[in-house]
């Protein structure tokens, strides 16, 4: 019993500097210090999530106790199993932080976070200057939202109106070209009826019959005209 009683004051005895260990470095990751700072931004997202995962690392291996051990093989010496454990969480520590570093690297992390600390601290500095020209979600009335919609619905009342402008400009286009050629296609049958009424009065003041050609070219203008007329 006594010799177990100095093993089991045996097992503390390497816990103890680990422990102290852990501590300064969680210590120091937390310390104001380690925030990075360029052109007024403050970058802590990708900090504080290689923190994130470093406390859950450390957690977890935190929970491989010697006790724990002990009772998974209890005929294994202490010592042994002590040493094993160090190994053990050495190696996992590792793997788990090259495993989490090739995650930051393959999904560009760092960036990405960098890139969101300058969007807020860009936010933030626009909502400290107040300036009236930059719209806050936030302090927006109920009456602007309802204006907003309303200039919304105006724009697209303007473009169907604008639609409907062109096609009607377009059609216009179409019968006036069309008035222009039944306007040529008048001014013709008026020059000609001009023409045929001056023979006529030739014909009256000679008092002569007309002759066959004459004749003709009346018979042809009447047929003619009348199914211009049509």
């Amino acid at each position: 019993m006594a010799s177990g009683k100095g093993k089991a004051g045996s097992k503390g005895q390497p816990r103890r500097p680990e422990l102290r260990r852990r501590g300064k470095k969680v210590a120091k990751s937390v310390h104001p210090k380690s925030r990075r700072e360029k052109g007024g931004v403050e970058y802590v997202r990708f900090s504080g999530l290689e923190k994130a995962a470093e406390f859950a690392l450390s957690e977890t291996l935190r929970k491989l106790t010697l006790q724990r051990m002990e009772e998974c093989y209890p005929d294994i010496e202490p010592e042994v199993l002590e040493y094993i454990r160090k190994q053990t969480i050495e190696v996992w520590r590792k793997k788990a932080e090259a495993e989490c570093g090739q995650i930051y690297t393959v999904r560009d992390l760092k960036s990405k976070l960098d890139a969101l600390d300058e969007i807020v601290s860009d936010a933030r500095d626009r909502q400290s200057r107040r300036d009236p020209d930059v719209l806050h979600m936030d302090r927006v009335k109920p009456e602007e939202v309802v204006q907003s919609q309303l200039i919304a619905l105006k724009e697209q009342a303007i473009r169907k109106s604008t639609k409907s402008l062109n096609s009607l400009r377009y059609h216009k286009k179409i019968l006036l070209r069309e008035l222009e050629r039944v306007s040529r296609g008048v001014e013709a049958g008026c020059e000609e009826l001009d023409g045929v009424i001056g023979e006529l009065g030739d014909l009256n003041s000679s008092q002569q019959e007309p002759d066959d050609g004459q004749f003709e070219k009346l018979i042809e203008y009447a047929v003619d005209g009348g199914r211009a007329g049509r």
